[in-house]
């Protein structure tokens, strides 16, 4: 009987912002007892001994019931996943076959080829596109086990060895009771708070501004699970854990990035918007932190979004809502395409590079960016002060008291002075004295501008 040796695979790809400070990203090879709580080591002897399938008659009451809700749109399909439609037939089968043991959280394992680099990095990719692809799955774990016997590679969540149990699933959700009870209560918030604001026959445009909308209203960012990663990130990680992922908003109120992307992708696909999430370093003032967004794809278009960065004090931002490369990257920097790492990377890493390696498509366009919609787009080319006295009249003449722009070129150091000039510039156009603006308030990010006016 040939020993086979277990990989441990744990990749910590979970991204903050604010106040977060990093991603930490590691790959260790374990001994089954240091993921075991107060359990003795235990060897594992063959593949033979592992089961490779799931019995579905013995399953089919023990699986994740995953809840409906009733839209006036058709929730995009699993076959149309972006990070799915990436992957290649073998990597397909290995993503279906993890995605399998996820919906029953059986210590099962599937058999995912032979026992060789290739496998191993299919393996990898598929988990990642599993995780990148189903938001709504929540409790994927973020790390895996692979073992292999010289000939074939298996992979799994989790392991029952002479009654042991190594499981990466978190404690309040590791099995398909405690997992449906929480899909009950994220059915009823969003089936009575969001739903009812989709109407039939709106665009994806609007019902994405719907979605981010009241995803800031009903959110705040955790800043204590941010601080609590910074003293001990695997007590954190499970203290905070919903914070991570969409339990956080649609459940506490409170997420951190990745709670935020995630939440927004998964309502984006429940109404049939394409979406899917972005990890990388984002410019935070004076540091670079680590960070995730989203791309979402409108009228036939990908384009980047950042709904975390947009929740920013007591109405929303549209800074990052729907950007191109091009301007997105003045702020927000995506780790590579997954298409770029190669069984070499694997080697020589070991994966950890990996776990920041994303699903990009190309996002060139501006067609639904917030503020090409909405007139208030300042170009980098053009003169700053004329276009900000034009959109502040405008505003003022409409009778709206709030205006928001984004400017190409970034925000001047000396922007009190510019929007004090433009105000006064604007006064003297605006002909009714009731809409003359007596007095306001400014706030600023790297490329937005806010002005309250009075």
């Amino acid at each position: 009987m040939k020993k086979i040796i277990l990989c441990l695979l744990i990749i910590s790809i979970f991204a903050t912002v604010t106040s977060c400070n990093f991603i930490t990203e590691f790959v260790e090879n374990l001994s089954v007892s240091s993921v075991e709580s107060d359990e003795e080591s235990q060897d594992i002897s063959d593949t033979e001994s592992i089961p490779s399938e799931i019995d579905d008659e013995k399953t089919s009451s023990k699986r994740v019931v995953m809840p409906e809700i009733l839209t006036p749109y058709v929730k995009v399909s699993p076959e149309k996943y972006y990070a799915f439609s990436r992957l290649t037939n073998k990597q397909k089968e290995i993503y279906n076959g993890l995605k399998e043991l996820a919906m029953t959280l059986s210590p099962t394992a599937f058999k995912a080829g032979k026992d060789d680099d290739e496998s191993r990095l299919d393996v990898h990719i598929a988990h990642t596109a599993l995780r990148n692809d189903n938001p709504d799955m929540f409790w994927i774990p973020n790390g895996y086990l692979t073992s292999g016997n010289g000939t074939e590679l298996i992979a799994m969540y989790a392991i029952k060895q002479d009654g042991k149990l190594t499981s990466f699933y978190h404690e309040k959700y590791n099995t398909p009771a405690k997992i449906n009870a929480a899909n009950k209560k994220i059915a009823k918030k969003v089936r009575s708070e969001l739903i009812p604001k989709i109407k039939p026959n709106m665009s994806d445009y609007d019902i994405q501004l719907i979605i981010h909308n009241w995803l800031c209203e009903i959110s705040s960012y955790d800043s204590k699970a941010v601080k609590a990663l910074d003293k001990n990130q695997d007590e954190a990680l499970k203290k905070y854990f919903t914070s991570f992922n969409i339990l956080g908003n649609l459940l506490k109120g409170k997420a951190v990035c990745e709670g935020y992307s995630r939440t927004m992708q998964y309502l984006c696909n429940l109404v049939g918007i394409e979406s899917n999430v972005v990890s990388g370093n984002a410019d935070n003032s004076s540091f670079i932190e680590a960070h995730m967004w989203n791309i979402i794809k409108i009228g036939g278009q990908w384009y980047f979004s950042d709904v975390t960065w947009n929740d920013s004090g007591k109405s929303p931002w549209y800074t990052y809502f729907n950007l191109d490369e091009e301007n997105m990257e003045l702020s927000h920097h995506p780790s590579k395409d997954i298409a770029e790492m190669s069984e070499k990377d694997w080697r020589l890493q070991k994966g950890t590079a990996s776990a920041r390696y994303n699903f990009l498509p190309e996002c060139t366009s501006l067609k639904a960016n917030y503020h090409k919609k909405n007139g208030t787009w300042i170009d980098a080319a053009d003169d700053l002060v004329d276009q900000l006295i034009e959109i502040i009249e405008k505003t003022a003449n409409n009778g709206e008291k709030n205006v928001e722009v984004f400017v190409e070129s970034g925000i001047p150091v000396n922007i009190d002075e510019l929007v004090k000039y433009s105000v006064t510039q604007a006064n003297e156009d605006i002909d009714d004295y009731d809409k003359k603006i007596s007095s306001y308030i400014i706030s600023t990010n790297p490329t937005g501008l806010k002005i309250s006016m009075e």
